[in-house]
């Protein structure tokens, strides 16, 4: 595929005593277990706005990867020699079969490369990550396929799509390349189990323009939610851990999820105060799984 926008090298980091160093050392901080909720994808007409990308990690009992900035081929390239790292240093325990809510990367992102969006979504994916966009954070552009990737999906930051472009003419004609690129996503957004129909909205909007995700739309191209695989596995492990039927437990989790929406906020009190509301509709349990 031709490359979409170039943006960028990355300086990957890890961020130490608030001091930014080279990777050797990961900052060994307290750990904040943060439970699922929802998250999203995005697209980004300006590119201008992208600059070159910085990678962080903060590892404690959860490790969080923070990913600023734009999307290019080195930016997944140190991407992987980051997770790669990270695995080859979890002494005695199995990084990649870690629950995703564990670890996850956590994305600012205008855009960038869609080949190394895509290929950054499939590293997040085999490494089975959660990925968050927090509120003031933004998921942009080709910023969607990373996205689609996480098992997990946290969105509170906006989300927006439009249609990749050419930074430079193709070697194949403009409508070959166009249609490969559509098919292409098309088949990337299945195989992360995302609807295809997101590639039909992202390639109706215009490069110059955006169109930022409703709630309503995110939950309908299966991007406002953890992955539908995943959530089975989960659910009926869980529900046969606490003796309960399927049935029952979507009933206890549908009324614990609105309770906790309305009351949790996203801050440093979300965990305590999501433990309190699955706890009294008996699935705190439920909510440690896988």
């Amino acid at each position: 595929m031709t490359k979409a926008h170039a943006i960028g090298g990355l300086a990957t980091q890890c961020r130490e005593n608030n001091q930014f160093t080279r990777i050797g050392k990961i900052l060994r901080t307290h750990s904040i277990y943060k439970i699922l909720l929802f998250l999203v994808i995005a697209a980004s007409p300006v590119v201008k706005e992208a600059g070159a990308a910085e990678v962080w990690v903060e590892k404690g009992d959860v490790v969080r990867v923070h990913f600023s900035g734009g999307i290019t081929k080195k930016d997944a390239d140190d991407l992987t020699r980051v997770l790669a790292f990270l695995r080859n240093e979890s002494a005695g325990k199995d990084f990649i079969k870690d629950s995703p809510v564990n670890k996850f990367l956590v994305i600012n992102s205008p855009g960038g490369e869609v080949d190394a969006a895509m290929r950054i979504g499939t590293l997040v994916r085999s490494y089975r990550m959660a990925v968050a966009v927090p509120a003031k954070a933004k998921c942009m552009s080709s910023c969607v396929y990373i996205v689609a990737g996480g098992l997990v999906r946290w969105l509170y930051g906006d989300v927006g799509i439009h249609r990749p472009y050419f930074a430079t003419a193709p070697s194949e004609s403009f409508d070959a390349a166009m249609k490969k690129v559509v098919a292409e996503s098309k088949t990337y957004f299945s195989r992360m189990n995302v609807s295809e129909q997101l590639a039909d909205a992202m390639f109706s909007t215009p490069p110059d323009d955006v169109h930022v995700l409703s709630d309503r739309e995110l939950k309908n191209y299966w991007l406002g939610r953890e992955d539908m695989a995943y959530a089975e596995d989960v659910e009926i492990a869980n529900a046969t851990r606490l003796k309960l039927s399927r049935q029952e437990y979507m009933r206890r989790q549908k009324l614990a999820t609105a309770e906790s929406n309305s009351k949790c906020t996203y801050d440093d009190e979300m965990m305590s105060c999501m433990v309190n509301v699955y706890g009294k509709y008996g699935l705190i349990e439920a909510k440690t799984a896988k």
